[in-house]
């Protein structure tokens, strides 16, 4: 029987007991007994719409939304740009010289060329000299538009130590360089990639910095990590196919906005899967 309805019979009894005779002390003591149990049933019915609503972050309660992903990762081949493929650039070119900034062993610039492609004029691009051998300059390539946003920094990702050189490639796109100086007089690109956000750290906890980039629209968010010598990368999104992704970085989650349904979901990343944490209000 529905407590609901349990509920309002003892309603009616309480107003048929008020309506005898008021003088009867067992009368009033009944009534007050009924008030206490109605009340008691009351708060145990709104007890058990709360768990009801608890229980709606469950996954299990929603189609098509799973607890656990499992993430299919895919090698990378690095270095992405050797030494020898550097160009040899004349800085008597050099149009006008945006960026001058020194990280030992290297002096990098930042500049617009005399003559610019025609599918990039407003771009600049990024080279460096080997402080050791100052008379050449060694050209990366393009690297955005905008002094004011641009990076030169150190970094330990992926289980290496590298040099992060990022710039701005659009509205909402920033790209970056990651520059392997192991071999002073040799660096190359270990990595070269262009997204909304790129944010190096520890998903684990394990001590080591993955590498995540995410932005764009619908967003869409990608992993890479270091496994036994070799860089994998996961792009959430195709596991998560019909969501969009993006990072939460002082959370360290993810979250998963499932378009169809107009639900958002957080996860967290363990062991080449995305674990779920909750539902987003």
């Amino acid at each position: 029987m529905s407590k609901h309805y349990v509920l309002w019979v003892l309603i009616l009894l309480i107003s048929l007991l008020a309506a005898c005779n008021q003088t009867a002390p067992s009368t009033s003591e009944s009534v007050n007994e009924v008030k206490s149990l109605a009340e008691n049933i009351d708060e145990e019915s709104s007890n058990e719409v709360n768990t009801i609503e608890s229980n709606i972050d469950n996954t299990e309660s929603i189609e098509g939304i799973e607890p656990v992903y499992d993430l299919s990762f895919e090698k990378i081949s690095t270095p992405e740009i050797l030494f020898e493929e550097f160009e040899i650039f004349d800085p008597k070119n050099i149009e006008e010289l945006i960026l001058e900034e020194e990280l030992d062993p290297y002096t990098f610039l930042i500049y617009k060329k005399k003559q610019q492609p025609d599918d990039s004029q407003h771009y600049e691009y990024l080279g460096f000299r080997i402080n050791s051998q100052k008379s050449t300059l060694y050209e990366i390539g393009e690297i955005g538009y905008g002094p004011e946003n641009y990076s030169i920094e150190k970094v330990n990702v992926l289980n290496k130590d590298l040099i992060k050189l990022s710039g701005p490639c659009g509205a909402a796109c920033h790209q970056s360089y990651y520059m392997d100086a192991s071999n002073e007089l040799k660096p190359s690109i270990f990595l070269h990639l262009s997204y909304k956000a790129l944010v190096e750290t520890d998903l684990t906890g394990d001590g080591s910095k993955e590498l995540i980039s995410h932005g764009g629209l619908p967003s869409s968010s990608a992993i890479y990590i270091e496994e036994d010598g070799e860089i994998k990368h996961s792009l959430i999104n195709d596991t998560l196919r019909k969501a969009g992704i993006g990072y939460i970085e002082e959370n360290n989650v993810f979250y998963a906005w499932f378009i169809e349904k107009n639900i958002t979901a957080i996860y967290r990343y363990q062991d080449k899967k995305m674990h779920f944490v909750r539902f987003e209000e």
